[in-house]
């Protein structure tokens, strides 16, 4: 895949593209660059997503709290995976803020990335003070001979599939949701550093598995997991939060216990994914009454795992 991070003065071949951020690339997301990729095998056209790094949101809102779903390797991995060959991603600064809808269109789509198609969403809002729609874009296209495609979005029942709904999910625990948004399981990826040792003392390892800063987590509480380790899949079930039974942590911790026994784990990175939210976290009164419980959230862990896709 083709990453470009600094767009030509003029584009060097037609290209169809697919316009959006694609963090976590639901199937929403999927829906627009399945659109994309058929236009530019119908027209000949370079298959090509335009996304912008930093997010616009974190740009002109920087005091928000984590919101991003995936890290951006994570973002382009994907993107790869599902069929995209060029992915242009210029960073998102005060003159592409402050560019007019028109100048946008005429400068970036048009003579940097050579659009003969465009594909985006039905809400796509772009240029300064997000003073450009689908109407705009869709009567500007039809005069420059430019096709445009405003995908519909994807629907679960009557909810639609957004990044939006799927970072609500995410916030309440609601795993099942957010797979069915994905079309897979919600992951994490870190890698296993030393925690204090405790699970070792009562019978019960866990890997601590360090977390990215920057995304978005889920709610804390008790999952039935799976973790990928050097191409092996495990089940286990996790603790995220901050272990209010042993004391309060300052931060979050992600605690993965692998069902099938012990593993040196230390240093290496792990991919855990998430298939469903066992209970919330909780405080017990000592590590005898954890320990019982540990016991019934590993049976309860085998028992979903062992249905579950």
């Amino acid at each position: 895949m083709q990453l470009i991070r600094h767009l030509p003065d003029t584009a060097d071949r037609l290209s169809a593209v697919a316009i959006g951020n694609f963090d976590g690339l639901h199937l929403g997301h999927r829906a627009v660059i399945d659109a994309m990729l058929h236009a530019a095998a119908a027209g000949g056209l370079r298959p090509t997503v335009l996304t912008f790094e930093p997010h616009p949101r974190r740009y002109f809102r920087p005091e928000l709290p984590a919101f991003r779903i995936e890290r951006l390797a994570a973002k382009l991995a994907r993107l790869r995976d599902v069929g995209v060959a060029h992915v242009a991603m210029p960073r998102f600064d005060a003159a592409l803020a402050g560019m007019a809808a028109e100048t946008f269109l005429r400068t970036v789509l048009q003579r940097q990335l050579g659009a003969q198609a465009i594909i985006t969403g039905e809400n796509f809002a772009f240029g300064r003070d997000r003073g450009g729609n689908a109407d705009l874009l869709q009567q500007w296209g039809h005069a420059h001979g430019i096709t445009t495609i405003f995908v519909p979005p994807v629907m679960l029942g009557d909810v639609p599939c957004s990044s939006t709904g799927l970072r609500a999910a995410l916030a309440a625990g609601d795993v099942a949701t957010a797979r069915l948004m994905l079309g897979r399981d919600y992951q994490l990826r870190g890698r296993v550093v030393r925690g204090d040792g405790l699970g070792r003392t009562i019978g019960v390892p866990t890997a601590n598995i360090a977390l990215p800063g920057n995304l978005l987590l889920p709610a804390y509480g008790v999952y039935a997991v799976r973790a990928t380790i050097a191409g092996e899949v495990h089940a286990g079930v996790a603790n995220f939060g901050v272990r209010p039974t042993i004391h309060a942590e300052s931060g979050p911790r992600l605690e993965v216990h692998l069902l099938a026994g012990r593993h040196e784990l230390y240093g290496q990175a792990v991919t855990v994914e998430f298939v469903a939210r066992l209970r919330a976290e909780a405080k017990f009164e000592g590590l005898t009454e954890l320990k019982k419980q540990i016991a019934l959230d590993s049976a309860g862990a085998r028992a979903v795992l062992a249905e579950a896709p």
